[in-house]
């Protein structure tokens, strides 16, 4: 992952699952609301609105196995080609060891929207086991890095933390909105700022930043802050789209239901 590319390819992804879990539980809430049942959330959100035999497709699933498999595959390959015989392997397979819990999560999501059956919430607890992982390699990650980039890592662990708890607490609280909300923009958050450490370490458009300026330690953590903020922000905006929408929609539906208007006057 030590290159740009590397970088924007897991965290391209991370922004895709992201938007797909915030959009997703929202028009889950949505459908609830003109059913009159209750919300229930869940770790996948199959692509209900696809025609035909692609309806309820897993694509977020899918994405879960597809992605971490290429990246794996990429590591292995790429990795050892651009520099053989180094000690930066052991860096190839830390970032292995973190695709294959993601894989296993997919798997398992793939496994329970298909009918198979294992335990109930094996879902939650596969995708907390991934973000475990992660967040104990990154940890350990950072020995020997300079300062700027214990930083940013230490901020992106943060992130991860932020996931992994939302999704402990959704495993127990499945009925409120705002756990898969909060689980989606916390992941978008995790996409959003590895994206950022790309263009801080390997900037393809100009020069990197200086790793050992101290001012640039404190500008990656109000980076960090914008973009959680941006997040969130980003997050109660398509809430309150979603209200909105729902509120036409009901106004919308109760004047075509309404009867017209009859002339009373007598003739």
């Amino acid at each position: 992952m030590g290159t740009f590319e590397g970088h924007s390819y897991v965290g391209v992804p991370y922004l895709i699952l992201g938007s797909w879990y915030i959009v997703q539980s929202l028009r889950r809430l949505y459908q609830c609301r003109i059913r009159g049942v209750k919300f229930v959330s869940s770790m996948g959100f199959p692509a209900d609105f696809f025609p035909g035999r692609f309806r309820n497709l897993p694509i977020d699933s899918i994405l879960k196995v597809g992605v971490p498999c290429g990246y794996i595959i990429t590591e292995l390959t790429y990795g050892y080609t651009a520099k053989p015989k180094t000690e930066s392997h052991m860096n190839n397979w830390q970032h292995v060891t973190i695709s294959f819990p993601l894989i296993l999560s997919g798997v398992t999501e793939l496994l329970l929207h298909y009918g198979v059956p294992i335990m109930d919430s094996w879902d939650y607890a596969a995708n907390g086991c991934f973000f475990l992982v992660e967040t104990m390699v990154f940890y350990f990650h950072l020995h020997g890095r300079s300062l700027l980039e214990q930083r940013l890592h230490v901020l992106f662990i943060l992130a991860v933390v932020a996931a992994l708890m939302t999704i402990v607490i959704e495993a127990k609280s499945r009925r409120h909105v705002m756990m898969p909300l909060m689980r989606g923009t916390a992941i978008f958050l995790k996409g959003t700022w590895i994206t950022e450490i790309g263009f801080v370490l390997y900037n393809p458009f100009g020069p990197s930043w200086d790793e050992n300026m101290h001012m640039n330690l404190t500008l990656a953590t109000i980076h960090f802050s914008w973009h959680a903020i941006g997040c969130m922000l980003g997050a109660m905006m398509r809430f309150i789209s979603q209200l909105s929408l729902q509120a036409l929609s009901n106004d919308l539906t109760a004047t075509l239901k309404r009867p017209p208007p009859t002339d009373s006057r007598k003739y």
